[in-house]
């Protein structure tokens, strides 16, 4: 079995900072039992696999695994790999933004490409439309594993499940005592939920910015 990969920096123009990603460019024919151990031998957050679209609307189609399992959807792997196709020249240059599309397991979704100077220079993905489902659990269990109080949850909210690819659990508070509280047990959290992340996102937090990649090392 032989393929070519490149490991990526992304969200960086820095080489080894930024989000790791392997990226192999020739999938097809590799089954999941396959592109899953490769994903492990890799051992990075995830492994992308291009391969051929099923259908005739996407350019590719995008294979994402972890080291456990394949995901739908996910955001670095997706910004990264448009980015190499288009230094590879899958996605034709031209000044300005091109737009395409691509397959994932969360359906035919468009990516944007800036050019400069033939170029890429910013990869912008668009997700699909927000899903939300109610979540059914103990609000105390809950502040626990956040290692708040439960009248720091909005009461007057609910506790929802949330997808634009991959479904993750929200909750809205009205007030944080303290930098550590907010935080909380992220293992506990991540355990009592069923689930691999935790985050806290807040209205002041701003968005790393995409489409910028470093550190390309093919192999064969």
């Amino acid at each position: 079995m032989r393929r070519h990969f490149y490991q990526l920096d992304v969200f960086t123009d820095k080489p080894l900072a930024g989000n790791p990603l392997a990226v192999i460019t020739d999938g097809d024919g590799l089954s999941p039992r396959q592109m899953q151990a490769i994903a492990r031998e890799m051992n990075l957050s995830e492994t992308v696999f291009v391969q051929k679209p099923t259908g005739n609307r996407a350019l590719a189609r995008l294979r994402i695994f972890t080291t456990k399992r394949e995901l739908p959807l996910a955001g670095h792997p997706v910004i990264g790999t448009w980015f190499l196709l288009a230094q590879l020249g899958v996605v034709p240059a031209q000044e300005g933004s091109v737009h395409v599309l691509q397959q994932t397991g969360a359906g035919v979704l468009p990516v944007e490409i800036a050019f400069h100077e033939g170029r890429p220079v910013r990869v912008a993905m668009t997700q699909k439309h927000a899903e939300f489902r109610a979540a059914r659990v103990d609000r105390g269990a809950l502040a626990r594993a956040l290692a708040i109080s439960p009248r720091d949850l909005e009461p007057s909210l609910p506790i929802e499940y949330v997808s634009t690819g991959i479904f993750n659990r929200r909750e809205q508070r009205h007030r944080v005592r303290s930098r550590d509280a907010s935080l909380g047990n992220r293992r506990r959290c991540c355990d009592w939920i069923g689930g691999r992340f935790a985050r806290r996102l807040s209205g002041a937090s701003r968005a790393p910015k995409t489409g910028h990649s470093a550190g390309d090392s093919p192999r064969h």
